[in-house]
């Protein structure tokens, strides 16, 4: 009776632990096979952050091309969302914790984006307006250069007593608007209210034929809205009859050689308009050359 016993209580023992094994075997199935779930899950959604990152530098790279102001500051981000994707395709664990830490830090990055962009559009917008004004103002220089073409040929057409190839002609213009500071002391300003005089430079050309001695430049400065503009103004009356005001006028020694002649015009504060002055030298009582000066605000 007790071998009897005890051999069935074995045998109860052996079936118990049987039944553990196929329980903890059935347990570690299931928990591998959801273990290898929550993986690929994981490795799933890495690789759709990795795509999303993909896509945001192609996005930047094109704002880059656009050659904005904020061209710099796109940069500094795209790289650093490179940064952030070479990171991401590295981790070789899984690591839910990371991943969702760079889920937030990708959520932050899009509506970094979404404001730079918006700037960005916005830039490249202004761009082109700029662009579409500039070549209106580019046509006008055109124009009032074929003006002065236009007057120097009627001039040379009409010249009388001055010999058509001794007459001077005068080219690279440079000029600068001027402010007064409460010292006295001339400044250079952008600001059309605030001009106060220009500083008109030009050089007169070699001419072998043309007479020695001093000459004197008539200066004409017209603002935008055509007006003859400066304090010493004074009508001049050209070799083909006409007359003509000019803004104020220079003295210099002529030696048949190139040279530089600089003059110092005074205009009443408030006269100048934003947008282009025009600037013509006339000697000897004929057309020299003339340039433009764009006001810029």
């Amino acid at each position: 009776m007790d071998t009897k016993s005890n051999n069935l209580w074995w045998w109860i023992i052996i079936a118990l632990l049987a039944l553990g094994l196929i329980g903890l075997g059935i347990y570690s199935f299931q928990t591998q096979k959801e273990h290898t779930k929550i993986t690929n899950e994981i490795k799933k959604e890495k690789e759709e952050i990795a795509s999303n990152l993909d896509d945001m530098i192609v996005k930047y790279e094109d704002a880059i091309s656009q050659n904005t102001s904020l061209s710099t500051e796109l940069e500094v981000e795209r790289d650093r969302i490179l940064s952030l994707r070479d990171s991401i395709k590295k981790i070789k664990k899984v690591n839910y914790a990371l991943i969702k830490r760079y889920r937030r830090e990708i959520s932050n990055l899009k509506l970094l984006n979404q404001r730079l962009f918006r700037k960005n559009d916005s830039l490249r917008n202004a761009n082109q307006s700029l662009s579409l004004n500039l070549a209106a103002e580019r046509k006008k220089v055109e124009n009032h250069q074929s003006r002065i073409n236009n007057l120097t040929k009627k001039n040379y057409e009409l010249e009388g007593k001055v010999t058509v190839g001794s007459v001077l002609k005068v080219d690279k213009f440079t000029t600068t608007a001027l402010k007064k500071r409460s010292s006295g002391r001339l400044v250079t300003t952008s600001r059309a209210r605030r001009i106060e005089a220009f500083r008109v430079s030009f050089f007169v050309q070699k001419n072998v034929i043309s007479d020695k001695g001093e000459r004197t430049a008539y200066i004409q400065i017209k603002n935008q809205n055509g007006e003859v503009i400066g304090n010493k103004k004074g009508e001049l009356k050209l070799s083909t009859g006409n007359k003509i005001t000019y803004s104020d006028k220079i003295n210099f020694e002529y030696e048949r050689e190139e040279q530089e002649v600089i003059g110092l015009v005074n205009v009443v504060k408030g006269s100048v308009k934003k947008g282009f002055v025009e600037i013509t030298v006339y000697i000897d009582g004929a057309l020299a050359g003339g340039s433009t000066y764009k006001v810029k605000h």
